[in-house]
């Protein structure tokens, strides 16, 4: 790890903060419509699980049958009961179960 000086580290703070309020000016100038809509957009990119979970079950409520239970079951408790989120594994093993069946 490089060891920067004092002022280094204060230009690079200065312009990270100019670039960000530059942002923050832009989305400002956005409609409400447009803000609500960027903010449920990252708010789903940052739990996409909890899309994942819904497909699952909405998949076997759709589709209900011995084959697509334990896409359900798995979610309720392995994926839902692992904080903060579920492990590669979890996904690995549900993209699995999916392609072979």
């Amino acid at each position: 790890m490089r060891n920067h000086s004092v002022p280094y580290l204060r230009i690079v703070w200065q312009c990270y903060r100019q670039q960000e309020e530059k942002v923050e000016e832009d989305l400002a100038k956005r409609s409400l419509l447009y803000r609500l809509i960027n903010a449920l957009y990252l708010a789903l990119i940052a739990r996409t699980e909890l899309l994942c979970y819904f497909v699952m079950i909405l998949a076997h409520l759709c589709y209900g049958n011995l084959l697509s239970l334990p896409l359900p079951i798995g979610a309720m408790i392995w994926g839902m009961l692992s904080l903060p989120r579920p492990a590669k594994t979890f996904w690995i093993t549900v993209l699995t179960y999916v392609m072979v069946c």
